[in-house]
């Protein structure tokens, strides 16, 4: 922390004395931050007030409308992707993690052997991504 006290005493001052607090509620600014969802929305309205103010973006950006579901949806046609490239694909995979490539065990538990990294133009590229739903088999 000690980088923003150069910069900011200010904000050096701020950010450790956040981290005294037990709850960091206790600040005064940051107390109507009640949950996850409510603090999400107003960060949002936040952060469009500030794109707005910018006099770069004034009446040249459109925000698009998202669903709440959107991440989801990306991380759910993510994960079908590395199952349709999966070597021993399952009806229903385990998927632990989201910061490892997916792959499944054959029956047997003998792991397929490791692919050889090819140059990206020797690979041949699927012509087309076959939808497997919006939310596909993973929950």
């Amino acid at each position: 922390l000690k980088v923003f006290s150069t910069f900011n005493e200010d904000l050096y001052k701020e950010i450790t004395h956040l981290l005294t607090l037990g709850n960091f509620r206790e600040n005064e600014q940051l107390s109507k931050y009640g949950d996850t969802k409510t603090a999400r929305s107003i960060m949002l309205i936040e952060l469009k007030k500030l794109i707005e103010a910018n006099p770069l973006f004034r009446e040249k950006h459109v925000f698009p409308t998202l669903k709440s579901s959107r991440l989801r949806t990306l991380i759910n046609q993510s994960l079908n992707w590395q199952h349709q490239l999966c070597k021993n694909p399952r009806p229903n995979p385990d998927i632990k993690t989201l910061f490892a490539d997916h792959t499944c065990t054959p029956p047997n538990g003998v792991l397929a052997p490791t692919p050889v990294n090819l140059p990206a133009a020797a690979v041949a590229k699927p012509t087309a991504f076959t939808s497997l739903g919006a939310h596909g088999p993973f929950p």
